[in-house]
């Protein structure tokens, strides 16, 4: 078979960064084979085709124009005022192509003139005479503030005003109403009234921007609590009465490691110790107050207040046939009476709720007239006394 040599069509330059692997294919005139160099250089470079071995096919080459990409400046960035407009000034390129095309008066001109009225990043394509392209930005930075959000206050507390802190720059808050510093970036106000406030900023270069902000005042809840303590043989139970007004959440912190968000909470405190119980409200806008007070359970035996009968008459007459002591319910189921004849040897003994004695001991026999003492034991509170038997 006679050898033959794949011929190849001439490549038309291309740029930097074009890819040759679709152009030069692995297949010329029905011989396969493979390129070299590595494909995609930054210059004009030849790539040699070598054919696949047991092939009657000699080598070919072919030489590819690659050429620079253009260097496009778009310029230095520009500080624009609201409302102003500058020309761009692009270079390095024959023809143009300047994105976003809004507020710009030609978008394919080197010079356009921009009208933004936000600071805006304007990017330009450039291309040459050799049909490459590259591209720059510029960014055309219109002065102006954030928009304020409108807010709340509760009254009594102070609230932060706050727009951008530009150096040199000069701040006008008005009305001054309940201002700390109407000249400030960021000025504190106590107002107790609904009220809207406006700030003009004038920066270095005299460019002014203004914005506003709404402040609506928002009455604090009112919070006010009762508590009922009655002892217990677990300890002391507190029922709460909330009286506040205004309101939409609770928190009750009792001072022991215990919360609640019930409106009205009951809560169980142990006895021997003082509890800072604290009572935080907030309404339907976020306002909020609390209140405070101390729940003492140290005073305990103090508080239970025990008048028992100083005679009584076991005769079965239906009258003061028992001596009985008037003891708080919740106390009752710990409650343990003891009662003892003048030479201290016990002659009766009661616990839980049953706390009465009829004059006999606890073998039904009856006792003697005469002056008994007792002991009432509750949950560590002891009460003493005596008392006079007759028939």
């Amino acid at each position: 078979n006679p050898i033959v040599t794949p011929t190849f069509s001439a490549i038309s330059p291309i740029c930097i960064g074009d890819t040759l692997a679709p152009l030069l294919t692995t297949s010329l005139n029905g011989i396969t084979g493979s390129w070299s160099p590595l494909l995609n250089h930054t210059t004009t470079t030849t790539y040699t085709f070598t054919p696949s071995t047991n092939q009657c096919a000699n080598s070919t080459t072919t030489t590819t124009t690659i050429n620079s990409l253009p260097i496009i400046n778009a310029g230095a960035d520009v500080d624009l005022c609201q409302g102003a407009s500058t020309q761009l000034n692009a270079s390095g390129g024959t023809t143009y192509s300047w994105s976003p095309t809004a507020a710009i008066s030609n978008p394919t001109v080197s010079n356009p003139i921009a009208s933004p009225t936000i600071t805006t990043s304007y990017v330009v394509v450039g291309t040459d005479g050799n049909l490459c392209s590259n591209s720059d930005t510029v960014v055309v930075n219109v002065f102006s503030i954030l928009t304020l959000n409108d807010t709340s206050i509760c009254v009594g507390d102070t609230l932060q005003l706050q727009v951008a802190n530009l150096p040199g720059a000069s701040y006008n808050w008005t009305p001054t109403t309940d201002l700390s510093s109407p000249t400030s970036s960021n000025p504190t106000t106590n107002t107790t009234t609904s009220i809207t406030y406006s700030v003009t900023i004038q920066n270095v270069d005299g460019c002014v921007a203004q914005t506003s902000i709404f402040v609506a005042a928002e009455s604090k809840p009112e919070v006010a609590f009762l508590m009922d303590a009655k002892p217990a043989c677990e300890g002391v139970v507190v029922e709460f009465t909330n009286l506040s007004t205004n309101t939409h959440n609770y928190l009750w912190t009792f001072g022991d490691g215990n919360q609640s968000t019930l409106t009205h909470p009951t809560h169980l405190f142990a006895i021997g110790g003082n509890y800072m119980t604290t009572l935080e409200v907030s309404n339907t806008v976020g306002c909020t107050n609390s209140s405070d007070s101390i729940v003492k359970t140290t005073q305990l035996e103090e508080d239970i207040e025990i008048i028992p009968p100083s005679v009584f008459s076991p005769n079965n007459d239906g009258l003061n046939d028992f001596f009985q002591l008037d003891i708080p319910l919740e106390m009752a189921a710990c409650a343990k009476l003891q009662v003892f004849n003048r030479w201290g040897l016990k002659v009766f003994e009661s616990e839980g709720e049953n706390v009465a004695w009829d004059g006999k001991t606890n073998a039904s026999k009856e006792v003697p007239e005469g002056t008994y003492f007792y002991t009432l034991e509750m949950n560590g509170i002891i009460k003493k006394g005596a008392l006079t038997l007759f028939k």
